[in-house]
């Protein structure tokens, strides 16, 4: 299906790819792995029209390929999840899918039409999605599966999946795999760039390894274990990944008390929290000062955090959920490094530059005045945004999906500092979907499940407890 012949492309004076050569059968699954900045996301660009070759050849379908710009990719069936495809929020599911390809009854939409064969295709791809659901209230995994049922949809015979399961729970991962399997029946091609062994035993037939923008030959996944990847990938073994240091815990630092989610998180203490990631993500949010409580209230040392990120930063709060986020935390740091008070008026102010902020950020995007250039991997982003988060003087940090998208070594200097964060005396309270993560690291395992707290417990002693409940068997 696709075929690339000694293929080089220089990206600047110091990084180049060189000698990539692949070939990709229909039906096929590569898994590409290797270090973050290796050129793995620089081989994607490549592939979908956003840089050009300097040499070599690239074949589909056994036809040599001119220059190819980001439309003929699309135009010969190659998509990019997320990347090449307008999703609506507001949209239903079954609209998503058929936008651009929508079945008519002479000039009118037949809508009903659609909604049966959108929910065809998703009973197919074994993808448990009411087709009348709104896109924007769908979770990021359920997102994802309905961009795989859009590529279906569209024609795409070849999709390039980069870290698509990195912000999924384990039951997103394994709708998202047995998605794939259904859709490689069909004939679909995928590579798909992941830090994950598990993801590659489950959904790959065979693996390939980047390293300084050379790719080794694939290779049969065949008789090969998560630990021969992670050798092969990083040159380090999986097993102690997820070891720190441990501190003793002190006095109560934050408290949040509310009708559904009410816990406390103490000096030198690393808590998870898992499930419902929507909730999760809001309650982040709110502890950052950047929404309000609907009801309830949230304390740091006994200090009740305002909406604003002027009160969070004043009572040592740093977050790291998003680069929105982190920009409004930034400047309500500099206004109060700067020597402004914390006051009703400047809050109110702030709040309007927020505001003025956002509407500009979406004009432009709609302007399509977006960032240009290359497709980057959000692996290096969420590193250097993280190292920012852990790095403010702060004795409550938030993390939203800390190790999404990070190489195994990348991982485990963030796990490293998490050690250095609780014998500093720090707070530590993490969102991730991933279990090994959350067990391996935490003190304390939280599970949310529909907007409420529905368990919490030590993790040494209650992580089967925590696990029953995450998977909905209490």
């Amino acid at each position: 299906m696709l075929e690339l012949y000694h293929v080089g492309c220089r990206v600047s004076s110091e990084f180049y790819l060189r000698d990539i050569s692949l070939t990709l059968k229909a039906g096929e699954c590569i898994a590409i792995m290797g270090r973050n900045a290796s050129g793995k996301s620089t081989l994607f660009s490549l592939l979908i029209g956003l840089h050009q070759k300097d040499s070599g050849e690239i074949c589909i379908n056994g036809k040599k390929m001119p220059p190819l710009s980001p439309q003929e990719a699309v135009n010969q069936g190659i998509l990019l999840l997320g990347q090449n495809q307008p999703m609506f929020r507001d949209l239903k599911v079954y609209e998503n899918i058929y936008f651009g390809n929508e079945i008519t009854k002479g000039r009118i939409l037949d809508n009903a039409k659609m909604r049966q064969e959108a929910t065809a295709l998703l009973a197919r791809l074994n993808i448990p999605i009411n087709p009348m659901a709104v896109m924007g209230e769908l979770g990021y995994a359920q997102q994802q599966l309905v961009q795989l049922a859009k590529a279906v949809c569209s024609g795409t015979k070849l999709v390039l999946l980069d870290e698509p399961s990195a912000h999924m729970d384990a039951a997103g991962k394994k709708s998202l795999w047995a998605a794939i399997q259904s859709m490689k029946k069909d004939g679909r091609s995928f590579l798909y760039i992941t830090h994950d062994p598990e993801e590659v035993l489950a959904v790959a037939d065979q693996a390939a390894f980047m390293e300084n923008g050379v790719l080794s030959p694939a290779e049969p996944v065949t008789g090969m274990d998560e630990e021969i990847l992670a050798s092969r990938a990083y040159g380090i073994r999986p097993g102690g990944l997820y070891e720190r240091a441990r501190a003793a815990l002190g006095e109560e630092v934050l408290r949040v008390e509310s009708p559904d989610i009410s816990f406390g998180l103490r000096q030198g203490e690393v808590a998870a929290l898992l499930g419902d990631s929507a909730t999760a993500q809001g309650l982040l949010s709110r502890i950052g000062g950047l929404f309000p409580m609907r009801t309830g209230t949230i304390t740091v040392n006994g200090k009740k955090i305002e909406p604003s990120p002027l009160s969070a930063v004043e009572n040592g709060v740093s977050l790291a959920l998003d680069e929105q986020a982190e920009e409004e935390l930034e400047g309500a740091r500099d206004l109060l490094e700067s020597g402004k008070k914390n006051t009703p008026a400047l809050r109110a102010l702030f709040r309007i530059r927020q505001a003025g902020s956002s509407i500009s950020g979406a004009f432009s995007s709609w302007l399509g005045m977006g960032r240009k250039g290359e497709y980057m991997t959000g692996g290096n982003r969420r590193r250097e945004m993280m190292e920012r988060a852990l790095g403010c003087r702060a004795q409550v940090y938030l993390l939203m999906d800390p190790s999404a998208g990070m190489d195994m070594p990348s991982r485990a200097r963030l796990y490293a500092r998490f050690g250095s964060i609780a014998q500093e005396r720090g707070a530590l309270l993490f969102v991730t979907g991933n279990w090994q993560e959350a067990v391996g690291l935490a003190d304390r395992l939280l599970v949310l499940r529909d907007g409420k707290l529905v368990c919490d417990v030590p993790a040494e002693t209650g992580a089967a407890q925590a696990k029953a409940f995450l998977e909905g068997d209490l």
